[in-house]
């Protein structure tokens, strides 16, 4: 349902949707500011964990100091915006990160197994932001990092999208721009910021997974939007009350901070993707020939560390590729596989013909092998890949994809010794 508070025919829109309801009921609200008819439209969403309070609070403070009609407006002329201040009601009631059913919406974007998260898909697919904002927060504290007495010390984290499947309108250097942009703004307001990076046990510095099952990554692969993570640092006991202040307004400064640059970008960002022919569907990090200097706090002096990581992955290398096909074949058994492509508003076709495909039999259980042959298709729901965001198909649906379905056992997709992998290869333009 929709609440219309303001409307002026496109000189100014204020108002607010319930896009959904959680798991206990509780209403997604999605507040709107800036002219209906401005061409780039941003989407900013917060709370996906319901203990990152602090970036509620700092999406909270945006929606409030523009509340004022025509205050957005003359900010950022040129962005629509969509704000769903609290994605896990749920969750952030009783203060935990997961929602009441105990799943990790930020680990659900593949599954789509949540109330909460079928419905921010349902909203982004029929409103079609082309940027995406998700805002979290992070512990500064990591027991392993706190053994060689380092605290993470930067107030705000920021990244993009790194599967390598991604295709956007907007070039690899000016995403990267866009991202230096903002680590330099915040500087200048005397926030640091830095690209998000991970510290693990053994030294290595990398930044985000290129998983697919996060916001981040699966609503670029299945949107086409640009998704930019901002993280900002959690409070410890030690920063007070001062402190928190200091870190929600350093992340409200950031999300300020996003919406100047891609209103800079806007002519790229609204440009619409050509799907490649091949998608990649592995990669590994490679190693950097230049190392990463990170600034960590000694939390027994409070003195400002330097500290060179020399074993620094910032990148990834595609080690296989596959070319697109024209559908997926998905038997109509594998009734959870369909239930989950469905929630994605993917479409099928049915068809009584025998007709070409491609099929995997097995050769080795990570390297099976095509062969081609004819198959009736009676029993099979077809996926078209030629609809909107249907290169994602093949990272969720291709056995040798290292982001696969085939991953959760209680779909029964994993290719065995004796049997073939059960969803087909189309490759002829029948029914397409």
């Amino acid at each position: 349902m929709s609440y219309n508070l303001v409307d002026t025919s496109g000189e100014h829109s204020a108002s607010e949707e319930i896009i959904g309801l959680s798991e206990q009921q509780r209403p997604l609200t999605v507040r709107f500011l800036g002219r209906t008819d401005s061409p780039l439209r941003v989407f900013i969403m917060a709370g996906q964990h319901g203990d990152e309070r602090y970036g509620r609070k700092a999406v909270n403070r945006l929606v409030k100091v523009f509340s004022q009609p025509g205050k957005f407006e003359s900010r950022f002329p040129h962005i629509q915006l969509a704000v769903l201040e609290n994605a896990n009601p749920d969750g952030a009631a009783k203060r935990t990160r997961n929602n009441a059913i105990d799943i990790d919406l930020n680990r659900d974007h593949l599954l789509l197994d949540s109330k909460e998260n079928r419905a921010i898909h349902g909203f982004v697919g029929s409103w079609k932001p082309h940027v995406i904002v998700d805002v979290h927060n992070f512990p500064s504290r990591r027991k392993h990092l706190l053994q060689k007495d380092r605290v993470i010390y930067y107030d705000v984290f920021v990244d993009v999208p790194t599967n390598p499947a991604v295709q956007l309108s907007i070039i690899k250097d000016q995403i990267s721009d866009i991202v230096q942009q903002v680590k330099s703004e915040l500087s200048k307001h005397g926030f640091s910021c830095e690209r998000y990076t991970i510290v693990q046990t053994s030294g290595k510095a990398r930044h985000s997974t290129p998983d697919i099952v996060d916001a981040r990554n699966f609503l670029a692969l299945r949107y086409s939007a640009l998704a930019i993570l901002l993280e900002g640092r959690s409070p410890t006991r030690e920063d007070g009350s001062g402190g928190r202040k200091h870190i929600v307004k350093a992340q409200y400064r950031a999300v300020l901070s996003v919406l100047r640059q891609v209103q800079s970008y806007r002519k790229q960002l609204v440009k619409s993707d050509r799907p490649a022919a091949r998608i990649p569907i592995r990669s590994k990090y490679v190693l950097s020939g230049h190392p990463l200097e990170m600034i960590f706090r000694n939390p027994k002096t409070n003195d400002l560390d330097s500290v060179i990581l020399a074993e620094y992955t910032p990148d990834l290398l595609v080690t296989k590729y596959v070319d697109l096909p024209k559908a997926y074949a998905v038997p109509f058994s594998k009734t959870r596989t369909i239930e989950i492509l469905s929630r994605h508003g993917f479409s099928f076709t049915r068809s009584d013909a025998v007709e070409p495909v491609e099929y995997y039999v097995p050769r080795m259980l990570k390297k099976p092998k095509i062969r081609t042959g004819e198959r009736s298709l009676k029993d099979y729901a077809i996926f078209p890949v030629g609809q909107k965001g249907g290169s994602v198909l093949v990272l969720m649906l291709e056995p040798r994809s290292k982001y696969g379905l085939y991953r959760y056992p209680d779909l029964k997709l994993e290719i065995g010794l004796e049997a073939g992998y059960p969803i087909l290869r189309i490759r002829h333009n029948m029914l397409l």
